[in-house]
């Protein structure tokens, strides 16, 4: 039987969760899981609070995941500027909300879900999107390209970098 979306999103929606609260744990904190509101069509699944031990709020951020059972695509090609990155195709409406409407953090989440491998992406802070998104819709095209490091793996060794971001 072929995984249809809806299993697709909840095996990555329940991997997302369980490593960031895993996470957030291990490193005296709690995570508090939201899911966005269905009315509210702005292209992020959740919210998450971050507290302390004592419940004392420690930071907020958005979301955006994605999970695939595919093989994610990495640039191969030496002279490409992106090479060792994932290329994910995604909605310019969307990514362009994220880089300019939002003042919470959005972080974008990819779940290879053969591997249970969560790859991480900062949109915000990609200077190389405002020009992007700008000769996007110059060209009316409806979607974008993002490049996720590979090292942007969601794990103990990473977990730094990634609240640096938010």
């Amino acid at each position: 039987m072929k995984k249809d979306n809806n299993f697709i999103r909840k095996e990555a929606d329940d991997l997302l969760k369980g490593n960031l609260r895993n996470l957030f744990y291990q490193n005296n904190m709690n995570l508090k899981e939201h899911s966005a509101s269905a009315g509210e069509d702005n292209g992020t699944d959740f919210y998450f609070d971050v507290t302390s031990e004592n419940e004392e709020h420690n930071f907020f951020f958005r979301n955006q995941n994605k999970g695939t059972y595919d093989d994610l695509v990495i640039i191969k090609n030496n002279n490409d500027k992106n090479f060792g990155k994932i290329s994910y195709q995604i909605s310019l409406r969307n990514v362009s909300n994220y880089y300019s409407e939002f003042d919470e953090a959005i972080i974008f989440t990819i779940c290879d879900l053969n591997s249970n491998i969560i790859y991480w992406y900062d949109i915000q802070n990609d200077n190389s999107l405002k020009e992007r998104i700008l000769n996007q819709k110059n060209n009316d095209l409806k979607t974008i390209q993002l490049y996720i490091p590979t090292e942007n793996v969601l794990n103990e060794n990473t977990l730094k970098n990634f609240i640096d971001k938010i």
